[in-house]
């Protein structure tokens, strides 16, 4: 693993205490097929892995696997070719159960548990992938290239370029670096906006709704170079528990009258898997809906800072939503599982959200602490 320096951050406060994470080296890459000895963390506790890191070190120990997705209610369990005997949901949850910090896990499980199973194959395992997608990260992201996915439904590492012009030096780059072409695919991607009615006075203030700052601008509960959706407030006289803005349906910003807000459950979900069906609501386009198109991407924002590890979704989205909650719901119930925070969009095209495990993280580095990019 490389560190980069940080060069944005994402801040939500939580409770009033806010456990630091400890420093850890970065570490290098191990050759072959060991087995981690401390958990799919790689031995590292203190550190949240890396959701692609963590399907690397389930492939070492259960072979063949390549990934997995949600395809609407099917789970669809990637496999290497005819090595995919011992890939089964029961194997992937025997090997995550098995991590010290299972709880981590607990929306991959669910969906282990769950869903029907569909194999499909795939030319190269998650190991190779992770491989792949570091190299590509260490010698081809910012070089020509702004967006870098690992994608788990194609097994392909998906590089985003701004023109068609920049196609054919990246894929010297790629070549150069070791990466086989048929694992890469270089498309031309526009660049991320970062975004800057849900506009009532609230007390307490739940996630969703606007606040002023000073120059006259405006956000969601949050502004500065960060984006934040809950706070805690040093009077005790609201109470301290998360919540979030409901309005009135899907497309709405009028907040519900009847039941105006969603109580945040927990344990929130670290690591969303992609098919996942995901809700926001933001102060401009108010409550939205869709699937996690594309999870842990790096990208190279409009504004010229590097986010690492973003989620991307077909939600709609628009100026003025940054900072707005990301969660998921049953459908019926006025509770909801944090996920992540919203910060850009392309514009006609997908949202980005930051996940809940990289904002643990990033509150560890407002703190003082190391702020890890992979």
């Amino acid at each position: 693993m490389v560190a980069f320096p940080r060069t944005a951050s994402v801040a939500i406060a939580l409770t009033t205490t806010v456990l630091a994470l400890g420093c850890s080296e970065s570490p290098t890459s191990t050759p072959g097929r060991q087995v981690p000895q401390a958990g799919l963390a790689g031995g590292r506790p203190a550190r949240p892995p890396h959701p692609d890191e963590v399907m690397a070190n389930i492939a070492d120990r259960v072979p063949g696997f390549a990934g997995f997705y949600m395809r609407g209610g099917t789970l669809v369990l990637r496999v290497r070719d005819a090595e995919g005997a011992a890939v089964t949901a029961e194997a992937l949850r025997q090997a995550l159960s098995a991590d010290p910090d299972v709880g981590r896990f607990h929306g991959w499980l669910r969906a282990l548990a769950d869903a029907p199973v569909e194999l499909e194959t795939s030319r190269y395992d998650a190991r190779e992938l992770w491989e792949f997608r570091m190299r590509a990260l260490r010698q081809v992201f910012g070089r020509g290239v702004h967006q870098l996915d690992l994608d788990e439904s194609h097994g392909v590492i998906r590089l985003g370029v701004a023109d068609a012009g920049d196609i054919t030096p990246v894929a010297r780059r790629v070549s150069a670096a070791g990466i086989p072409g048929d694992a890469v695919v270089i498309e031309v991607q526009e660049p991320v906006q970062p975004q800057a009615t849900l506009r009532d006075r609230l007390r307490p203030v739940p996630g969703s709704v606007q606040i002023d700052v000073e120059n006259g601008r405006r956000c969601v509960l949050g502004c500065r170079y960060t984006d934040a959706a809950f706070f805690v407030y040093e009077s005790s006289s609201y109470p301290d528990s998360m919540t979030i803005a409901r309005t009135t349906g899907f497309g709405s910003s009028t907040i519900d009258a009847n039941h105006p807000r969603f109580a945040v459950s927990g344990p929130s979900i670290q690591y969303p898997t992609q098919g996942m069906d995901v809700h926001k609501i933001g102060r401009t386009t108010g409550w939205t809906t869709g699937e996690v198109t594309g999870t842990c991407q790096d990208t190279w924002a409009t504004d010229s800072l590097v986010r690492f590890c973003s989620y991307v979704t077909d939600y709609s989205s628009d100026l003025g939503d940054s900072g707005s909650p990301v969660f998921t719901w049953d459908g019926s119930s006025f509770t909801a599982e944090l996920v992540g925070i919203h910060w850009g969009f392309i514009e006609d095209g997908p949202g980005y959200f930051s996940p809940y495990f990289l904002i643990m993280i990033e509150i560890d580095g407002e703190l003082g602490g190391v702020v890890y990019a992979y």
